[in-house]
This record gives C-alpha cells, structure tokens and sequence, in this order.
C-alpha cells in the first residue's frame, strides 16, 4: 500500500492586497515514490505550488499536509528541520556558499547524512563527473557559467539524498546532453524510492514523469 508523502486540501494563496490568486482551491495527493510534473507556461502559479508543497509558503487558505503533519501547525524551526532533513530544493534561481568551491559546497550540504566520508566522496565524485563538473570542483561559484551553476544546484539537491525533492524548471540553461543527464539522474533517484515533484514548460521533460499536472485558471488539472 503507498504511503502519502504529501497532501494539499482545498489549498488558495493570494498575494498583494489585489488579491493576485495564483492557487485557488487545489488538492492534491503524492505518494512515496511517486515522480510528479506540474506544467505550464510562466507566471501561472508553478512556483508558487512548489513552495506551498515544500513548507516554503503558507497558504492563505486550506491547508497543507507533510509526511501525515499539518505543516500550519509547525513552528518555524520545525519547518527549518523538515527542509534540511526531509526535503532538497533546486530553484531557478542560484543557491550555494559563495564562499565555498564546488567541492565544498557538496560537502557541506551532505554533511548531516548518517554516511562514511568515504562513501560521500565517492557520491561526489559521481555526480561531478555525470554533471561534467570535475573539472570544476576546485573552483568557486562566481567562475562558473550558468549552466554550470545549475548543474551545481542539480548536485547539490542530488547528494542530500532527502526523501522529496522538489525541482522549479531544473533544465534551465542547460543544453540537451546535460537536460538528459539530469533526467537520467533524477530517474536513479526514483528508482532509490524517493519522490520528485519538478515544474517545467518543456514537454520533453514531463514526458518522463509518471504523473502530469497542469495549472488552469488557477485550478488544478491531472493530464495522466
């Protein structure tokens, strides 16, 4: 039987005081291991979903369920444990320490898993190699193009190896070798059991997905 990872009830957020209403009355039920695509055009509420899922927003209404926990009622800090615990994050825009190379910044980010250094090393050395960033891993992020610091955000969600991760247009600035590497990464992790939600407007990419969603007139709609 599957277990529910996460759950949205008659979820709305507005924002401004125009009452700009992106997500309106949504539900929406994910299980473990299931591999999700929200689709559409920018501006239609992709992102705003995605941070509703991921403790990131609170909804102006309805209400939003984590691993069976009414996120609602979590303190901050009990969202700050979920996110750094449970759930990895690739956004479209940047985030890593700046002040850190590649290398580290994957070090730092895997460095609460219950797993030899040796073992983490080897995962490191993984994902910079299927991300053509061995070459990079001595360098800091401001040398980077921006594919590459896109690829350092997909590793770096990758090697924290959270039971969710959730994914805003994570092909972006990246050519069609790296968009199918990425994939085939992120069909590993489903193979591992563990849950992806991604939003994207390339169909190419939600073709690979075993559930589609579209976002219509601030509704939700299952594609397949």
């Amino acid at each position: 039987m599957q277990k529910i990872l996460c759950r949205l009830k008659n979820v709305t957020k507005e924002f401004g005081k125009d009452g700009v209403c992106p997500i309106k009355n949504m539900n929406l039920v994910i299980n473990r291991g299931d591999y999700v695509a929200i689709e559409g055009p920018s501006g239609i509420g992709k992102s705003t979903l995605l941070y509703l899922i991921g403790g990131l927003l609170r909804p102006s209404s309805g209400e939003v369920y984590f691993d069976g926990a009414k996120i609602e009622t979590f303190s901050e800090r009990q969202l700050v444990s979920i996110r750094r615990n449970k759930i990895s994050y690739i956004f479209q825009e940047y985030r890593y320490v700046e002040v850190f190379t590649v290398q580290e910044n994957l070090k730092f980010i895997a460095r609460n898993r219950k797993v030899n250094s040796k073992s983490i090393n080897s995962e490191i050395d993984y994902y910079l190699e299927q991300l053509g960033l061995q070459e990079k891993k001595d360098e800091y992020p401001c040398k980077l193009s921006g594919g590459q610091k896109r690829r350092l955000m997909i590793a770096l969600a990758l090697i924290k190896d959270s039971a969710l991760i959730i994914a805003d247009e994570p092909t972006n600035d990246l050519d069609h070798i790296m968009e199918d590497m990425t994939m085939r990464l992120f069909d590993e992790k489903i193979k591992e059991g563990k849950t992806i939600i991604l939003s994207t407007h390339n169909p190419k990419i939600s073709q690979r997905v075993n559930f589609r969603y579209q976002i219509v007139n601030s509704e939700l709609v299952l594609k397949y």
